[in-house]
């Protein structure tokens, strides 16, 4: 069966990505095992460490069962996931794979300097110039996701005019105009009223329902140094989670 080779300067995210198109050729096929790790490596023409990393993730993801001594394998229950809580993934690919048509709006892009708590998630000094931008994504024609994002000034060497803030994401921005690419992050997760995103988002929501959810998320790069700090607010009819879990062992 074939597989498309990695062409990505971003080897491992490529390799996640092909892997998972590869992924749904084996479940159409009615094909549960994967080759071996040395095999995918050369059918991607990557290294194993490459591979292995991408499997990691989409283990993580819930689309692979690692069985010792027996091999790697798809999951049946991974498939019917829609957004894993487990990925670190973009908002539009988020309302993607819920099934809705993703639109992203930009709302405000604006300077502002670091308070006291978003300086110490940073780690950059209280005051410090940042760059505050408020998103809204639809899915299909209904707003989803409201985001907010702190991000600081100094990490663009020149800075990006409104026009790429509209057109691109700020992950997007980061990497390509930055060299910052975001490689993990850390989140806390809280139910809200609409009138408290509001506040925090200090815009109107609307069409959103009277209870949210927040995530509040600190992203880190290839160099585990923070870059972006933020929160986003979620409606739970249109975007629901999953996590995949495995007990420890005892």
């Amino acid at each position: 069966m074939a597989i498309t080779p990695v062409l990505h300067k971003n080897l491992s995210q490529s390799a996640k990505e092909n892997l998972r198109v590869y992924l749904h050729k084996l479940r159409d096929s009615c094909t549960e095992k994967l080759p071996p790790e040395v095999e995918l490596a050369k059918m991607l023409s990557v290294s194993r460490g490459t591979i292995r990393r991408a499997l990691d993730d989409l283990e993580k993801e819930g689309l692979l069962l690692r069985i010792h001594g027996r091999g790697t394998f798809l999951n049946p229950n991974g498939f019917q996931v829609k957004a894993n809580l487990g990925a670190m993934l973009e908002f539009g690919t988020v309302i993607q794979r819920s099934g809705y048509k993703s639109r992203m709006e930009l709302l405000s892009v604006e300077e502002c300097p670091a308070e006291e708590d978003t300086a110490g998630k940073l780690q950059i000094p209280e005051g410090s110039p940042l760059t505050r931008v408020v998103r809204m994504y639809y899915a299909d024609s209904r707003p989803a996701i409201y985001s907010l994002a702190f991000i600081p000034r100094a990490v663009f060497e020149e800075q990006p005019t409104e026009e790429d803030w509209r057109m691109r994401t700020n992950f997007d921005l980061l990497q390509s105009e930055a060299g910052r690419l975001m490689v993990r992050d850390c989140i806390e997760i809280c139910a809200v009223t609409r009138e408290a995103a509001e506040e925090e988002l200090d815009c109107r929501l609307a069409q959103m329902p009277d209870a949210l959810l927040r995530l509040e998320a600190c992203s880190y790069d290839q160099e585990n140094v923070p870059a972006i700090w933020g929160a986003a607010f979620y409606r739970t009819d249109l975007v629901r989670f999953h996590l995949f879990r495995e007990r420890e062992s005892t």
